[in-house]
């Protein structure tokens, strides 16, 4: 490719690029504008229907948080685990070794 070819592309390229972002720049312009005039619609909506934001996102219920009861336990130790979370170590360790996982189970 000869010189003038090459500055044609790259000018070419360079142009389109400029471009590109005056197109980019100019879309998020329009969908700020956009964004804003559809919450100005939706606040005089609520504002019509008495509707508060906070029936539109009612608080989230707090969960009390409880431990559960143990359902492995390693007879040598006395350590338990309730099946929930993370496997502990010792009873990974355990499994990886070879042992069944329901030879730790607690039977009632």
């Amino acid at each position: 490719m000869d010189s003038t070819a090459q500055n044609q592309v790259e000018t070419s390229y360079k142009a389109l690029m400029a471009k590109a972002s005056a197109l980019l720049e100019q879309a998020e312009r329009v969908r700020k504008e956009e964004r804003a005039h559809t919450i100005l619609i939706i606040l005089e909506q609520m504002k019509a229907h008495d509707i508060s934001v906070k029936e539109l996102a009612p608080a989230r219920r707090q969960f009390k948080r409880t431990k559960g009861e143990a359902i492995y336990r390693d007879e040598a130790t006395g350590k338990t685990w309730t099946g929930m979370g993370r496997m502990p170590g010792w009873l990974k360790q355990k499994v990886q070794d070879g042992a069944s996982i329901e030879s730790f189970k607690i039977r009632n």
